[in-house]
């Protein structure tokens, strides 16, 4: 990778990659925030007016708001980036984001930390929706893979940091160097090109072709090198029968009754549900809670949740590394079913732990290690992604409105798994909880080999039309070996 950034070709796709994604970087402190600081805030310690400990309710609201933020605006955020470009409508995303960290240096009561998470989670809307695109749209097809898989390392980063902070600072004197570094974001990506599929998507070719020129590390006054001009003549070929003066919703309904397209987005659909079946939200939301529940002898719970959020950027280090070697497909099967056994072993230890009297404190290490290596494993794969698996396999003329859909979604039932979760876990137990995540990530395991075409290496267009084809012709574009199996 490091030989890749340093060649002309790539340098400016690197550092557009690398600005935007500090948005990711921010909402990795908004993630990461709650572990280590709903335990303060129900502590003794509490910095809290008064040092006034949260309840139950509290707790809940907290650590779901952002989510809850979220859903009003990802639709919002999807019909920006059509209507008005990716690039707006990611500027915009630093107002919300600047905001909510400085509501939260001001943040004495628990109100101002209730708007604080809802702001940052109107700018995690457009964060996982317009950013994935984005990257997506301006990478070529040999570092797509690479890049895509960026967000989830720079978003692991964020968290990483944010469990150092949150033990060795004051949350406000953090929250005021996050603000900094999101006025950096938005300074630093006004200098950043439109995305050229989008420009090519409005009929703007000459400013296309100027973006398209900064990406690959040509002056504007230059010449398209060979395989550069045939990059962007390809991009040309996918808007040539597109109506952009019509509405998305127009475009979208003429274009669903292609057998190809509906394929394309019930996969687009489930995949981008990945996630969520995994149970990231529950275990990285509630990350020293559960560590505290499981008893884990081992570790203190400081340092095994940073060692949960360390393993989270190795493993994202090596999505980033693999994804365009490896291929998607594969990294999601092996990921969805290792998940789905490490899951499996937590929840049966918790199921002894909480409803028998077997003694297992000389086997508490079979906790951390299981948890350890379920955030490795899911984190190489079934978290980041769908990410980026989705938008790839999209017709670009429906590609925002489902992703947007898809977005939308995801954070409702994010909303409610986070809201819902300490009362569900103090009714059934947490043990039922992670065992639940366990048979919905053998599921995506089992939908990924069924459904899901390999997409390494090959241009978007191609991807969108090779959807819904039959097995003879898909053999002409994958091996047998990453291609996926198909379902009447």
């Amino acid at each position: 990778m490091s030989i890749q950034i340093l060649q002309k070709q790539y340098r400016n796709q690197y550092l557009a990659a690398f600005i935007v994604q500090l948005t990711a970087f921010i909402f990795g402190i908004v993630i990461g925030f709650t572990g280590p600081n709903l335990e303060l805030f129900k502590s003794v310690n509490s910095p809290l007016k008064n040092g006034k400990i949260i309840t139950e309710e509290e707790e809940s609201w907290i650590s779901s708001l952002s989510a809850f933020g979220a859903i009003g605006f990802v639709l919002i955020f999807g019909w920006i980036s059509e209507r008005f470009g990716r690039k707006v409508a990611i500027l915009l995303i630093g107002i919300p984001q600047t905001l909510s960290w400085i509501f939260m240096a001001l943040a004495d009561d628990v109100l101002l930390i209730y708007i604080s998470r809802l702001l940052s989670g109107v700018a995690g809307a457009g964060c996982f929706f317009v950013v994935p695109v984005y990257v997506a749209e301006i990478s070529d097809k040999r570092i797509r893979g690479t890049l895509c898989a960026s967000f989830s390392v720079i978003c692991n980063i964020g968290i990483f940091l944010e469990f150092i902070i949150a033990e060795y600072t004051h949350f406000a004197t953090a929250a005021i160097f996050i603000a900094l570094v999101s006025i950096a974001f938005v300074v630093g990506f006004l200098f950043m090109p439109e995305s050229p599929q989008y420009l090519i998507s409005k009929r703007k070719y000459d400013e296309a072709e100027v973006a398209f020129k900064f990406l690959r590390g040509q002056k504007p006054t230059e010449q398209l090198v060979d395989n550069h001009l045939d990059d962007f003549n390809s991009l040309r070929q996918i808007s040539k029968d597109n109506e952009t003066s019509q509405s998305q919703l127009k475009i979208f309904r003429q274009h669903i009754s292609n057998p190809g397209t509906i394929k394309g987005i019930l996969i687009a659909i489930v995949v981008a549900q990945f996630p969520v079946m995994s149970g990231c939200f529950v275990l990285i939301t509630f990350n020293q809670g559960i560590f505290k529940a499981a008893d884990v002898s081992v570790l203190s719970i400081f340092w095994s949740s940073l060692a949960f959020a360390f393993i989270q950027i190795i493993a994202a280090l090596c999505t980033a590394k693999y994804v365009d070697r490896v291929g998607r497909r594969k990294i999601l099967i092996g990921s969805s079913f290792s998940t789905a056994i490490c899951l499996a072993i937590f929840g049966a230890y918790m199921f002894l732990k909480t409803r028998s009297s077997v003694d297992l404190t000389s086997v508490s290490w079979i906790a951390l290690v299981s948890l350890l290596i379920q955030v490795f494993v899911s984190s190489v794969g079934i978290i980041p992604v769908p990410n980026f698996y989705a938008p790839e396999i999209l017709d670009q003329k429906v590609r925002g409105l489902v992703i947007s859909v898809c977005s939308w979604w995801s954070w409702i039932e994010g909303f409610f798994i986070i809201n819902l979760y300490p009362s569900v876990s103090e009714s059934f137990g947490i043990d039922s909880v992670i065992l639940f995540f366990a048979v919905t990530s053998c599921f995506c395991g089992f939908f990924t080999i069924f459904f899901l075409p390999e997409t390494k290496g090959r241009n978007l267009e191609d991807i969108a039309k090779s959807i819904g084809k039959s097995d003879g012709d898909n053999n002409n574009n994958n091996n047998n070996d990453d291609k996926a199996v198909q379902v009447s």
